[in-house]
């Protein structure tokens, strides 16, 4: 499936079999969910996968399961393994001057009158990848917790995204302060059916009965609308 820019074809609609695309400009936090063996790792790796092939200069940060669902990805030269970071401080410190340095670019760049649009092209896509959220906000990387705190709330418009995924049931009942406010955003991908979840604020139209899921079938949801669609996936 082709796709463009910042928008990522993730697979076709379930009721004209057009193709459905994510923008990760527009919409840079990320939930996929499902249970568990749904298909979640697989689309993670998919998805990087492709961005990767289209974007020379993508910068990854992963952190993978205990289930290794996102192993292949780590041999990569355009990831870093979040857990082999030794000081992480001092990884979230340079970090928040390249945060601070885009920022500038992009205020400059309307107190000029320039085009934030043309300016936001040249810079390369920034992805953090969790395989399984609960693991990351049970463990003691806290710089980590706080940055991508800040990323989610304040930092919009940088080109830096987060896709976390979980079991659906897991990330529902995650009050962690960061599984909170992804959470929150209410935008992502449900391997599986509406009417068996409590995480999206979406409900199936009363009275009708949802389609056969096999896997990769699910939706896309972005806050209150949702999209039905069989997802794309690369053959290995």
């Amino acid at each position: 499936l082709a796709g463009e820019g910042s928008r990522l074809a993730i697979g076709l609609a379930s009721n004209d079999l057009q193709p459905v695309h994510i923008d990760l400009q527009s919409s840079p936090v990320l939930m996929v969910t499902g249970d568990a063996m749904s298909g979640k790792s697989t689309l993670l790796v998919s998805w990087i996968t492709l961005l990767g092939e289209r974007h020379k200069d993508l910068e990854v940060y992963a952190l993978d399961s205990s289930g290794m669902g996102v192993y292949e990805l780590m041999n990569r030269s355009y990831v870093t393994d979040l857990s082999g970071v030794e000081d992480m401080f001092e990884f979230v410190e340079v970090f928040k001057e390249k945060l601070e340095s885009r920022r500038s670019e992009l205020l400059a760049c309307r107190m000029s009158g320039g085009d934030p649009a043309l300016l936001t092209a040249g810079w390369n896509q920034i992805l953090f990848v969790f395989d399984k959220l609960g693991e990351l906000t049970g463990n003691e990387m806290f710089a980590l917790h706080e940055l991508l705190e800040r990323i989610i709330r304040q930092e919009r418009g940088l080109k830096i995204s987060i896709i976390a995924a979980d079991n659906t049931a897991d990330l529902a009942s995650n009050w962690d302060s960061l599984g909170k406010i992804i959470r929150e955003e209410q935008t992502g991908i449900l391997l599986g059916r509406i009417k068996e979840q409590n995480l999206y604020s979406v409900s199936y139209p009363y009275g009708s009965q949802e389609r056969n899921m096999l896997q990769g079938d699910g939706y896309l949801i972005m806050k209150n609308k949702y999209t039905g669609l069989r997802c794309a996936v690369l053959k290995k």
